[in-house]
């Protein structure tokens, strides 16, 4: 009988949790504000950081050696181009992978290659 008692009292005496619309107006009037600022304000994607440019004595280019670079440009499917991957080709190293790598960034006629390729992170 008490825990009977106590349950009722319990469910009874509970406020309720309906949020009141005096809330809910500031609440949308502190984001309509939040929206609108942020949509005035300038956008960009993703901000330049600075960062200190540190070299790793493995990467360093070894006298007579000369490692081709490839660019590949990033664009974001239908819209403007994001920017430029710039890679380093390890020929001295690794001769078939990076053959293979430029190979596969011109692409052939078969549709093999990396040309109109999606890639996520």
């Amino acid at each position: 009988m008490e825990l009977l008692r106590a349950i009722k009292e319990a469910h009874f005496n509970r406020k309720p949790k309906v949020v009141p619309t005096a809330e809910l107006r500031r609440q949308w009037t502190r984001n309509r504000r939040k929206i609108i600022e942020g949509a005035q304000a300038k956008f960009v994607l993703f901000p330049p950081v600075p960062k200190e440019i540190v070299e790793d004595a493995a990467f360093v280019t070894p006298t007579g050696v000369k490692r081709p670079r490839v660019y590949i440009t990033l664009r974001i499917r239908g819209w403007a181009e994001m920017g430029a991957l710039t890679a380093e080709l390890f020929t001295d190293v690794c001769p078939a992978t990076c053959r293979l790598f430029l190979e596969l960034l011109d692409g052939d006629a078969l549709g093999f290659g990396y040309v109109g390729t999606c890639f996520f992170r």
